[in-house]
């Protein structure tokens, strides 16, 4: 984990999670496997599906996404996956919704 002024970065296998410093009271605490696939929470993510991340302190509060396309943050909270935010269906404290980018190509994220 490492800190820039107004945000936190917590890195983990498959990208970054960037939040904001500033309304977090505690460090975001990431699992060993943070991110599963989003339809059966097993380990293995395709480009373009959907995954979710757990972990504790992820985002300030609860928000959902209300416009397409799926915006880059929510509620102050980004991942980021190679070197680009990944869209976001929903953000908690406890667990982000998000889709893998599509122009990933095969691999295990």
């Amino acid at each position: 984990m490492s800190t820039l002024k107004q945000s936190i970065y917590v890195w983990f296998f498959a990208g970054a999670l960037i939040l904001p410093r500033p309304m977090l009271g505690q460090s975001p605490q990431l699992p060993p496997s943070p991110l599963v696939n989003g339809a059966s929470f097993r380990t293995g993510v395709a480009p373009g599906g959907i995954a979710s991340l757990f972990g504790s302190f992820l985002s300030p509060a609860v928000e959902a996404a209300t416009t397409t396309p799926l915006p880059g943050q929510l509620n102050f909270t980004s991942v980021w996956i190679n070197g680009g935010a990944a869209p976001l269906y929903f953000v908690s404290p406890g667990q982000i919704n998000l889709q893998i980018p599509a122009e990933l190509g095969p691999g295990t994220y």
